[in-house]
């Protein structure tokens, strides 16, 4: 037992170092058994087909975004205090992984990848699941204490966050790829401003535990 899992975390780590670098289309999966240093095989009895290893990979990924954003709100309380630390973590480890968190943007919600099987369910991995699932328990909390404005909903500001916080790294993507078509890039505390005066709606200043090192380029 001990043995197929440590081809299977072989086995994930070709997959991921082909996908960041190649592609998802471009990467066969004789390459990566190759780099794996398995047979085709011996893979295909870990993981079925090259969609469970997008999985794989793509589970990888979301569970250290999740143990990054997990350390970034250690002793706050506030639930408002607790996401603004979380969008700002994810934004700063775009800076220190740039390809982990690239590569969820780029399959977040793609028709491309996510639907490669053709079905009617994209990838919904047990990392991504708990990242969702932490953002919505949030912004219920928030609404249940009447921290932000009446009329603010919880599914509202759960939808919100989202957007904002991986709307700003595909801006972030783009700009980086294309600089002269794109723009410069916002920085972390001038993108963070909107969701701040939504949450505080009375000017109460968030503790943030993770200060900005982003600088606009």
């Amino acid at each position: 037992m001990k043995r197929e899992h440590n081809v299977s975390e072989r086995i994930i780590a070709a997959s991921r170092e082909l996908f960041f670098k190649k592609g998802y289309f471009p990467t066969s999966t004789r390459e990566i058994a190759s780099k794996a240093g398995t047979s085709e095989s011996g893979m295909f009895r870990l993981f079925p087909n090259k969609f469970a290893l997008l999985a794989a990979v793509y589970n990888s990924c979301w569970r250290e975004v999740n143990e990054h954003l997990e350390k970034s709100m250690t002793a706050l309380t506030d639930p408002r205090d607790k996401i603004m630390a979380m969008v700002r973590s994810f934004w700063e480890l775009y800076e220190r992984e740039p390809s982990v968190v690239t590569f969820l943007m780029s399959n977040f919600g793609s028709a491309d990848t996510l639907l490669i099987s053709r079905q009617d369910e994209a990838i919904i991995t047990d990392e991504a699941n708990q990242y969702m699932k932490r953002v919505a328990t949030l912004c219920t909390a928030v609404v249940e204490h009447g921290l932000v404005d009446q009329g603010v909903t919880a599914e509202a500001l759960r939808e919100y966050v989202f957007s904002i916080s991986q709307g700003i790294l595909v801006g972030w993507y783009l700009a980086d790829r294309t600089p002269r078509g794109y723009g410069a890039k916002v920085g972390i505390d001038e993108a963070l401003l909107p969701l701040l005066l939504l949450l505080y709606p009375r000017g109460r200043t968030p503790r943030s535990r993770t200060p900005s090192k982003h600088k606009q380029s």
